[in-house]
Order: C-alpha cells, then structure tokens, then sequence
C-alpha cells in the first residue's frame, strides 16, 4: 500500500509539472499536485487527525472529478445538434495560446472546423478568442490555419474581443442578431460543451454543441478546470467576471 500511495503522490505533482511546461496555467492543473501532495504526506504524519483529514482531502479530489467528468460526458453527448440539420453559421471557440501558437487542445478544435467547414460549404465562420496581452488574438490564429488548410477567408469573420466563454457567445449573439438569426454550431472541446452550451443560453444565443476531441494526456486537468469553473458559475453567473484563466 505504501509503495502505491508513492507512485500515486509522484505522478499526481509530476503531472502537473509537465502541464507546466506545455501550456500556460490554470487552476485546473492544481488539484493533481494537491492530490498527490496529500497522498506523499499522510506517509510521514502519524495517525490521527492529521491523517484523516489528508485522506478525507485526497478523496475530495477523486470524487470531484468524477462529478465533473460525469458532468462533461452528459453535456457532449446531448447538446449534440439532431440528425438532418444544416448549419447556418458556425462558432469556433478559441483556447489559450501558448506563446502565440496552437495547443493540442485549439488544433483539434481547428480540425473538426475545417471538417465541418468542408461538409457544409455555404456556412460562415465566426472564429472566437480575443487579444491576449501581446501577440496575436486566437481567433486570428485559427483563420490563418483554416485559411492555410484551403477555407476561404470570406468564409470569415474574426471575434477579437471575447476573454471568456460567456464574453464568447455574448459577441457571437450580436453577429447572429445581425444576420437575421440563422441556425448555429459552435464547435468547442468535449469537456467544454456543456458549459459552452448553457454560456450560450445565458447570453441567449440558441445552438447546437459539436464536440472536438481532448487530447489524452491533458484532459485530466481539463476536467477539473471545468469542475472548478462551473462552482464559479453556480457562485457568481456566467456573466461574472473571467478568472482561472477560464477563457476556452
């Protein structure tokens, strides 16, 4: 059991170490360190309540990602848009940039665009992701590649102003209003859709959710960042003010 409680602890903080060196923070990487940390440091507390309350942290942690997976899986599997429909406009949300260039997580997001894009040649792209404090603004990184992937940029329009996914749809609603409110995609990741899906109902934008695949390795932490960002939801609205870098 000792040799287990080890390897768990070690893996939880070097998982978080090498999300590091990945990607640009966020809460969501926290809680496998904090996991791992509490396992490592129950070997060296005698028992008592310094080790209760070390096991009662670690299993607040398991079962907070479970809800927060079981929550995810609900929302990628029923905001799925019916069979038949035809999209009108599609909404690609944007993600974090780290150093002015595309993560794993945004690529996919840009692969299943430029798939649907290819299927529905009539619709328009409301690419999504504001200006970050240097360099450029997500959205704008997404027309390049589409563009460089043979999407015409006509095809087109880029939503710079957006820092959070409510910020997001809130823009994308404006578009929509001014295009005589056709029928909506927004093609996000799949740990998102569910938030991304009632975002777009706050700001009153009816739509429909395309899941994108999570990478593997990254998704972990992805699924307690939504957790923890759907407590800041439940807290303060959709529309409160972005934090824990929760723009997706």
């Amino acid at each position: 059991m000792r040799g287990v409680m080890i390897a768990l602890g070690l893996a939880g903080i070097g998982y978080t170490l090498i999300l590091l060196c990945l990607q640009s923070f966020h809460l969501g990487m926290l809680p496998s360190s904090l996991f791992g940390g509490s396992l490592l440091a129950a070997l060296f507390v005698p028992p008592g309540w310094g080790r209760t309350l070390l096991a009662v942290h670690s299993t607040f942690w398991l079962l907070f990602f479970t809800a927060s997976l079981l929550a995810s899986r609900i929302g990628a599997s029923r905001k799925a848009p019916p069979k038949g429909t035809v999209p009108e406009i599609l909404i690609v949300l944007g993600y974090q940039l780290q150093r002015g260039r595309t993560t794993a997580t945004l690529n996919a997001r840009v692969d299943t665009a430029r798939g649907l894009a290819e299927r529905f040649p009539d619709a328009l792209l409301i690419l999504s992701g504001g200006q970050p404090v240097s360099g450029p603004s997500e959205a704008g990184v997404m027309a390049d590649r589409l563009e460089s992937e043979g999407i015409s940029r006509d095809r087109m329009i880029l939503e710079e102003s957006s820092g959070s996914s409510y910020q997001n749809m809130e823009a994308c609603r404006r578009l929509w209003e001014e295009r005589s409110r056709p029928r909506v995609w927004a093609v996000t990741s799949s740990f998102h859709a569910l938030r991304a899906f009632g975002s777009a109902a706050s700001a009153g934008l009816p739509l429909f959710v395309v899941s994108a695949p999570s990478p593997a390795f990254t998704y972990p932490a992805e699924i307690f960042r939504e957790g923890i960002l759907w407590v800041k939801t439940a807290l303060f609205g959709y529309s409160s003010m972005s934090w824990a870098n929760g723009k997706l």
